[in-house]
């Protein structure tokens, strides 16, 4: 797994959607995946730092997850199936217990930012 940050977010005029640009920490090499409006958006304000004046989603997601005292270890990017990215967040309780949560990539990132995990990706994602 290579550990990634968000280089960017985008808007594609042509196919009305967005895109968040991941890129590889240690090298030039980076991969796009498409994602909706609201998501772009919470990415964006998490990347600015901005603080809303009610939790959105993400936040609520995160919330939960300290106030049950559980560490949010890593978010992964793990394949791209038919043109679908798969990635998960891999959690920790207090007791110790690893979980992985299948999620969509656009949530795992938005929850990963405002939580300060890295965001890992297998490298056949680059591709």
């Amino acid at each position: 797994m290579v550990p990634c940050k968000v280089k960017k977010i985008s808007y594609d005029s042509i196919n009305r959607c967005y895109s968040v640009i991941l890129k590889n920490i240690t090298s030039s090499d980076f991969f796009s995946v498409n994602i909706g409006s609201f998501e772009a958006q919470s990415i964006a304000l998490a990347i600015e730092s901005v603080n809303v004046p009610r939790p959105l989603t993400h936040d609520l997601i995160c919330d939960i997850l300290k106030k049950n005292k559980i560490k949010l270890k890593t978010v992964r990017i793990n394949d791209i199936v038919d043109g679908v990215y798969i990635a998960e967040l891999e959690t920790e309780t207090k007791n110790n217990n690893v979980n992985l949560i299948d999620a969509r990539p656009s949530d795992a990132i938005a929850i990963a930012l405002r939580m300060n995990a890295p965001i890992l990706a297998n490298k056949k994602v680059f591709d």
